[in-house]
């Protein structure tokens, strides 16, 4: 049984981690960029970037990751 689970997990990418890109920190996304829950298993907040330079640099605490400015450049997406 065990086999026939952890076969379904890799089927499934529960065994992947994949790293997404939080966009737009303003006050309301401040929290949800700290709730752990609110990405399913296996991804995780890589990036946090934000158009409003007066978000720029800060940190949100429960990622542990600084607000990163916009950028149209690969260098954003290395994490990708």
């Amino acid at each position: 049984m065990e086999v026939l689970l952890a076969w379904i997990r890799e089927i499934l990418g529960y065994n992947t981690e994949w790293n997404a890109l939080l966009i737009g920190m303003g006050i309301p996304l401040t929290g949800i960029g700290n709730y752990q829950g609110l990405l399913p298993p296996g991804f995780k907040i890589a990036v946090v970037a934000d158009l409003d330079k007066n978000n720029h640099g800060s940190i949100i605490s429960g990622l542990n990751l600084t607000v990163q400015p916009m950028k149209n450049d690969s260098a954003m997406f290395t994490y990708f």
